[in-house]
């Protein structure tokens, strides 16, 4: 929610908008990049959310980027800060 409220533009919502009507693009129009939020806004993102799969589109992508990032690890000689790496 409080990304929401500062109007950040977060990975879930690029692939809302991306996937958005013309009317529901109107409304991230509003609500981040002009941050003209009123009540129920929030809801109505998350119902959006929900109805374009976008969290787990995110998450999806999230693990993804998190593989590839273990196998270029993998690929480094052994190193303390390697070992580190590996361990986030």
């Amino acid at each position: 929610g409080d990304d929401f409220r500062e109007g950040k533009l977060t990975l879930p919502v690029i692939k809302a908008v991306a996937l958005a009507t013309p009317e529901e693009r109107a409304f991230w129009v509003r609500v981040i990049e002009k941050r003209a939020q009123s009540e129920g806004d929030l809801d109505k993102a998350l119902a959006l959310f929900a109805k374009h799969d976008t969290l787990n589109a995110t998450r999806r992508e999230a693990l993804m980027w998190s593989e590839t990032a273990k196998t270029a690890i993998a690929t480094l000689p052994p190193h303390p800060i390697r070992d580190m790496l590996s361990g986030l």
